[in-house]
């Protein structure tokens, strides 16, 4: 009997040492896929999702050290939870959530997809109302939805407006803004245009990219969005501008974080808060990844970063206000 329970016992031992090191193992491999210029859909969504598959294996690992009291693998979960507090916890965000203090050369930017026109412009236009941006960027609005909203927009002195290119009534991305547009130019990879808006603003003229990339669901759409992050790493950083919308990418990929190696800074790594994500996989489900962004260049500096309402879209808002401080 008692031999009995002793290969019980070292079975039991063995199947959470095998458990365990699978799970090492794709925690590993997961993490592993930040540091490649990814192409696969597949392996793209992994890298997207990999904080929240790394910490359910790191959890799981962690329960099975407290069930087996296993010192070794005590000592690995242990090890595992600081790393991912390393890797993955946005520091600068938590510490930054209080917002500083606007100049006099503030201004208030306002981005959101609307999920193909979607998004409920009522809740739009009072989420708008409360801000009180002075730029607008959307990103898949449709012909009904910007009617729904031009005649609010145009009262409330958003003067200046440019729509992306036309497709199959899909309007995308779109800009509305209380400072005159110079210029407006647009380059078209896929499904997915992106523009380029010369802003004049009373501090300052800025160019602004309008962003909103291809999503990387299939082959041909992960070939387009490798194609688009080429093309946004040609993006000067030496004037004023900004880089603004849905890029359907997270710092988990290697191609956004190029973007942040060239110059580009994140202001939800300057005065974000949290995790802040932006994106659900159904309208009815809790936001799971941050696609949205607002990257600016050293001429501007972040006061405050909000995430907003989903409007009836998959994406939140995202609101952020910025110091022109270009001498």
């Amino acid at each position: 009997m008692l031999i009995r329970e002793r290969l019980s016992r070292i079975k039991s031992v063995s199947r959470n040492i095998k458990v365990t090191i699978c799970l090492f193992f794709l925690v590993s491999i997961t993490f592993s896929l930040r540091f490649f210029e990814l192409s696969h859909p597949f392996l793209v969504s992994v890298a997207g999702f990999s904080p929240l598959i790394i910490i359910i294996a790191v959890i799981i690992i962690l329960l099975i050290a407290l069930r087996s009291r296993d010192v070794r693998i005590i000592i690995l979960s242990a090890s595992l939870v600081a790393g991912y507090a390393v890797a993955f916890t946005p520091h600068n965000s938590i510490l930054g959530c209080r917002a500083g203090v606007a100049s006099d050369e503030s201004f208030t930017i306002f981005s959101h997809n609307v999920l193909w026109g979607s998004g409920n412009s009522k809740q739009v236009a009072e989420e708008i109302d409360t801000y009180n941006p002075d730029i607008l960027v959307f990103q898949e609005a449709s012909e009904k939805f910007l009617n729904e909203l031009s005649g609010y927009l145009e009262s409330n002195s958003y003067e200046y407006k440019r729509n992306g290119t036309i497709d199959l009534g899909r309007v995308s991305p779109t800009i509305w803004s209380k400072y005159s547009l110079l210029e407006f130019e647009q380059s078209r990879f896929g499904a997915a245009p992106i523009f380029e808006a010369k802003v004049d603003s009373p501090f300052g003229a800025f160019v602004l990219h309008g962003i909103h990339t291809s999503a990387p669901t299939t082959k041909l759409a992960a070939g387009f969005w490798n194609e688009q992050f080429d093309l946004l790493e040609e993006f000067s950083t030496a004037e004023p501008a900004l880089m603004v919308g849905d890029f359907n990418a997270t710092k988990d990929h290697k191609q956004f974080r190029q973007l942040l190696d060239r110059g580009w800074e994140d202001s939800h790594d300057k005065k974000g808060c949290g995790i802040d994500n932006t994106w659900s996989l159904k309208t009815y489900l809790p936001s799971m990844l941050r696609l949205d962004h607002v990257l600016h260049t050293e001429h501007f500096r972040t006061n405050s970063v909000v995430v907003g309402k989903a409007n009836n879209s998959d994406h939140n808002s995202v609101i952020v206000e910025l110091d022109f401080v270009d001498n």
